[in-house]
């Protein structure tokens, strides 16, 4: 069992002019080695103990439009716009319910 490791490639891209702006990015997360507090049998002498669920992984994208819709000398107006989509999934979690044998010096996981 280890720490959780993070990969995430990012990719953007960005237009601009002297009145509008326009970004677009997209990015993909993936996640490995989630840790999470499995608790334990009162008979095992211990709460719980961190143990790796899965995996999570995460993807979108951003497009934002910012401009000066009138600009002059003494007065400014601009608005900006932003749509976004994200899509997480959690991958290979853990499905089985583990059975604990209590044995002398603590506890051992049992053959499901």
């Amino acid at each position: 069992m280890g720490g959780n490791q993070t990969v995430q490639p990012w990719f953007g891209l960005e237009f601009r002019n002297s009145r509008l702006t326009i970004t677009a990015d997209y990015y993909d997360k993936y996640t490995d080695g989630l840790l999470a507090n499995y608790q334990l049998p009162k008979e095992s002498g211990f709460a719980y103990m961190k143990t790796n669920v899965g995996e999570m992984s995460n993807r979108g994208f951003e497009i934002a439009v910012t401009g000066d819709i009138i600009r002059t000398k003494d007065w400014k107006w601009n608005a900006s716009f932003n749509i976004s989509e994200i899509s997480t999934a959690l991958r290979n979690c853990l499905k089985v319910r583990h059975i604990w044998k209590v044995i002398s010096g603590g506890c051992k996981k049992a053959a499901v």
